[in-house]
């Protein structure tokens, strides 16, 4: 460069022509052409001397080259310096940046730590409540906010909230904010109108309104603003605002996280559980049955399936409403979920079916269970009484490891299940062969019907009625078979579901009260045999439905002969569900012509005690279901002997069903039950069978 010159007076070009000894002359504005020199003053710098007038001589050069290495060292030194405060500034600002970079680490360490808590309690599945209050509990402390809240409140979403405040500042702001506030400003964070943070004024000292600060984002639900998180601080006056919105964001997805994971996990469980019970429902059910049976057959035990279907569940429905058909439904399943520490899975099917699944058990286990289930169902209860005491059918299943597949489990179940129905509902049933092949068809057998009732292929057996007191026979009750010339003698729960689907039952009905009339009336005449024998025939709901119910009667009783007092019609209980009034006004109409009433399989429908004390009952006949075991410690007769004192105290006769063992008749004797039946006494027999048994007489050890 030149020195006492300006860069732009002496033309760079001429100097380095000098330096190099290509030239001696040197053009310097204001002085014109002047003698120049270069003197050396070490290897990598010359100075150009240039004098006007005269040229400088070897003294003078001597003494410009010692001042030219002082100016060089000057310059050296003064670039020296240049290069250290530069190199100082670089390293503070370094300094500065690797501050600023620790506490963002720090931060977002902190950050990373809060969103790990919170994802800890959404992978746990948490209450939902809970991990948005965890969320805003981080963000206030994270944030340095006096108050975070997050408000929901959107269209199926209950108004949920979760407010979190710090110190005595943020009390104060929850206190001046109202329900209203809280539901704005959750909806102004929803719509995004709170992305840049702004101000407001709140009284938070006393009630004195001052500014605050307020942030907030959308909180989500699949995408869907379901409502959204703001944050809440005072601010002096004048002062900038600034809030970490990335953060505040990051705090709201985690939000919209935990929200749509809930709603994921409520909707997994809505499509594979019943909405009424909570119980799995079909689909979930066969895949726990499929790997229940996978597991068996490589453990090598057993499984057991157990069907349950509600007795005369449609009439409830029917006569009480579909709110207490519903009501029904989650007690039970209310009482199988009571119950399951004892099973593996539990399921409703559909309507009134429900199934249980046990593993690695016995069929002792499995029938026990059947049986615990059942008085569970039959404690139940309805809202005022509408219905109490209902009854299930149970058909039990076992399989043996890799013996049966799961439709072909669940088929023989649904066999072991319709075996208890149609022999005359609530008891259980252990799946045997000989049900698989006589199982029902009704399709086919009721294209049978009409031609096995022209054909008088419809007999009657006979099943006696005992005097508990002296063991004479008192009565009989007529029971319809089917004697088929191809299969033989038919069971009834082979051919009644059809004969009642098909409205046959009103006809076949008839012809049992026509033979069971006479016969009863021709055993009265033959002498001393049983001059006083009564038989008791069931009348179906659909028979009491048909207007000329009550002539049909009375026209039997004339054409046999019988009397009217030796008549006695038994109904169920289940016939009071459909239409009570008119079949009250029926067995009103019934009761005129002399006969007796007697109400059948008392204690297994619903508001059983209301139909007896209202209708003009004369005979209260109670369920086998109450009277098996009875004296045992499963059976301590509590039950019969309270429905004895019943019948007693309403002047009825009280005839205990099934009766089996010489236990049970002791305990019924000692409870005072007049009469009784059941296989103890005797099977239901043909006519010629019953005359020579009334010819002998009951003969039991008891």
């Amino acid at each position: 460069g030149a020195v006492g010159y300006s860069r732009e007076l002496v033309q760079h070009p001429d100097l380095r022509a000098v330096a190099m000894g290509w030239s001696h002359r040197l053009d310097v504005p204001g002085l014109g052409v002047v003698d120049a020199v270069p003197v050396g003053v070490d290897d990598e710098t010359t100075v150009v001397v240039a004098r006007e007038h005269e040229p400088l001589d070897a003294e003078e050069l001597s003494s410009v080259r010692a001042m030219g290495r002082v100016l060089v060292l000057t310059i050296r030194l003064l670039e020296t310096v240049e290069r250290q405060r530069a190199t100082s500034l670089v390293a503070e600002r370094q300094m500065a940046e690797n501050e600023s970079l620790l506490a963002r680490a720090r931060a977002q360490g902190r950050m990373l730590e809060s969103n790990l808590r919170v994802q800890r309690l959404i992978s746990q599945r948490q209450p939902v409540d809970e991990i948005l209050q965890a969320i805003t509990d981080e963000a206030c402390e994270l944030l340095k906010a006096d108050l975070v809240g997050i408000q929901l409140d959107a269209p199926g979403i209950p108004g949920i909230n979760a407010i979190s405040t710090a110190g005595e500042v943020g009390e104060r702001m929850l206190r001046a904010l109202s329900s209203e506030h809280l539901v704005s400003l959750g909806r102004q964070a929803a719509d995004g109108a709170l992305h840049s943070a702004r101000m407001m004024a709140l009284p938070v000292h006393g009630d004195v309104a001052a500014p605050v600060t307020v942030c907030g984002a959308p909180v989500c639900n699949n995408g869907v603003s379901m409502g959204g998180l703001f944050l809440m601080s005072p601010t002096k006056v004048g002062a900038s605002i600034h809030v970490d919105t990335a953060a505040v964001e990051t705090f709201a997805g985690q939000a919209s996280i935990a929200l749509t994971d809930a709603s994921t996990v409520h909707e997994l469980h809505h499509a594979f559980h019943d909405t009424l019970t909570g119980l799995a429902n079909r689909a979930l059910f066969l895949d726990r049955l499929d790997h229940a049976l996978a597991m068996a057959e490589r453990r090598g035990s057993a499984t057991a399936l157990l069907f349950i279907d509600l007795d005369h569940f449609k009439s409830v429905n029917d006569s009480f409403g579909h709110a207490a058909g519903d009501e029904l439904l989650r007690q039970v399943g209310a009482a199988l979920d009571r119950s399951q520490s004892a099973y593996e899975s539990a399921a409703r099917l559909g309507g009134d079916e429900f199934a249980v699944l046990m593993e690695d058990t016995t069929p002792e286990q499995a029938l026990a269970l059947a049986a615990t289930l059942q008085q569970s169902i039959r404690a139940l209860e309805g809202p005022e009484r509408s219905w109490s005491s209902p009854t299930s059918s149970i058909g039990v299943a076992m399989a043996e490891p890799g013996e049966v597949t799961r439709d072909e489990l669940m088929r023989l179940a649904d066999i072991a299940m319709y075996s208890v129905k149609h022999r005359g509902r609530s008891d259980v049933a252990m799946y045997s062969q000989p049900m698989g092949r006589t199982r029902p068809d009704n399709r086919g057998v009721a294209n049978r019907l009409q031609v096995a009732l022209d054909r008088g292929e419809f007999v009657v057996h006979y099943q006696p009625l005992i005097s508990l007191r002296d063991r004479a026979v008192t009565g009989i009750e007529a029971l319809v078979r089917w004697e088929d010339p191809d299969r033989g003698l038919v069971p009834p729960f082979e051919f009644i579901p059809a004969a009642e689907e098909t409205g046959m039952i009103v006809d076949i009905g008839l012809e049992v009260l026509r033979q069971a009339a006479t016969a009863t009336a021709r055993l009265r005449q033959d002498g001393d045999l049983a001059p006083d024998l009564k038989v008791s025939v069931n009348l179906s709901a659909l028979q009491l439905e048909q207007d000329g119910i009550v002539d049909d009667v009375a026209a039997e009783l004339q054409s046999s002969g019988l009397p009217t007092h030796a008549l006695t019609l038994e109904v169920t209980e289940s016939l009071f569900l459909v239409d009570a009034e008119a079949s009250g006004r029926k067995l009103e109409s019934l009761k005129g012509l002399g006969v007796d009433l007697a109400i059948d399989d008392f204690g297994t429908g619903f508001s059983s005690l209301q139909y007896i004390q209202r209708y003009p009952f004369d005979v209260l006949k109670i369920d086998r279901s109450f009277i098996t075991g009875l004296g045992s410690a499963a059976n301590s007769g509590a039950v019969v002997k309270n429905m004895l004192a019943l019948g007693r105290e309403m002047s009825m006769t009280t005839v205990a069903e099934g009766i089996e063992t010489p236990l049970e008749l002791a305990q019924l004797r000692a409870l005072r039950c007049s009469h009784g039946q059941g296989y103890l006494f005797s099977k239901p027999i043909d006519l010629e069978a019953l005359t020579r048994l009334l010819q002998r007489g009951i003969r039991i050890e008891a």
